[in-house]
């Protein structure tokens, strides 16, 4: 019996349809599906995929919880660089809960920072602002100059 135990244990620990990818996951995962967001498990953070949202990678990071998305750059981007950069610090003067930046790769990377622990209200604000940036990038005249 106690071998049997051992192994029950052992099997709940390593099975992936019991934890998610990082403890507290699950209270993140309601929230966005809760949303209309579909969420999928990634080894460390969720995926989550909305109609109207940009999709985001959300992990744990720093004593709260990074969301991001990113974007390809078009030619104009890497040809216009100063109007690039003019680009991205409107986009970041005008952004609540976001940054935008480009990575090493020439991406576009936009994320915002939780911090703390999960609420539900706190999170719900935080979401809510941090999806400003879809009527932010929507509303620029020139995203899709530089943005793919």
């Amino acid at each position: 019996m106690r071998a049997f135990t051992l192994f029950a244990f052992l099997a709940l620990l390593v099975s992936p349809a019991l934890a998610g990818p990082f403890a507290g996951s699950d209270a993140y995962k309601e929230h966005f599906e809760f949303l209309g967001y579909s969420v999928q498990d990634g080894e460390t953070s969720l995926i989550a995929k909305h109609d109207t949202y940009y999709n985001v990678s959300v992990k744990p990071y720093k004593g709260g919880m990074l969301v991001v998305t990113f974007f390809g750059t078009t030619d104009k981007a890497k040809n216009d660089r100063v109007g690039f950069f003019q680009f991205l610090n409107g986009m970041n003067a005008e952004a609540v809960a976001a940054r935008y930046y480009e990575d090493s790769d020439g991406d576009v990377i936009v994320e915002g920072w939780y911090p703390g622990d999960y609420d539900r209200t706190r999170f719900g604000v935080f979401l809510e602002n941090f999806n400003g940036i879809t009527d932010q990038l929507g509303g620029s005249d020139v995203a899709g100059q530089y943005l793919e």
